[in-house]
């Protein structure tokens, strides 16, 4: 294993070479490691991104099909009423409150789903160079109506205070 003497030596030499084979290995390899190194970073914010967005409709969609079922429980005739704007000002302000702008979302609100489709892009600042100039991001997320919440189920309960067979203050 080179140790910090050796790297350092090796260092030095390479910045004394005057032969100009590192200048053409670093010119060859410079242009590769800074696009790839760029695109990485703007995948990884396009990545990031998509998972905001993802996390916002999941949520979205869940309380939508929440507050359908509710509408519809509270309604005289709840197969002829229309949950989609319910739906859609649900997710307009899910997405507002996370702070994601630019994003396009609708919703198909069926009998038994509440599906809501949302698509975005995420700026490059790295691959614009090559006139790549966004990612686009489009996710759908489909959730189940009529559910009612479960109840968790307690597998373990355990405290130090009370309710123990073992004397207090004895740990």
């Amino acid at each position: 294993m080179p140790n910090a003497t050796n790297l350092l030596s090796a260092l030095k030499d390479l910045i004394a070479d005057r032969r100009g084979v590192s200048s053409v290995l670093l010119a060859v390899s410079l242009p590769v490691i800074v696009f790839a190194v760029g695109g990485g970073i703007d995948m990884t914010r396009a990545i990031s991104l998509r998972q905001e967005v993802a996390s916002s409709v999941e949520l979205a969609c869940k309380q939508g099909a929440l507050e359908a079922d509710y509408k519809a429980s509270k309604s005289s005739n709840p197969t002829k009423e229309d949950y989609k704007a319910i739906v859609d000002a649900l997710t307009t302000a899910r997405l507002t409150s996370d702070g994601l702008t630019g994003v396009t979302a609708s919703s198909v609100v069926g009998a038994k789903t509440v599906s809501i489709t949302a698509s975005t892009s995420s700026p490059n600042v790295f691959a614009k160079v090559l006139n790549f100039e966004a990612v686009p991001i489009s996710l759908t997320r489909e959730c189940a109506r009529g559910e009612a919440v479960a109840t968790g189920t307690v597998l373990f309960s355990e405290s130090f205070e009370v309710n123990h067979n073992v004397a207090s203050n004895s740990w």
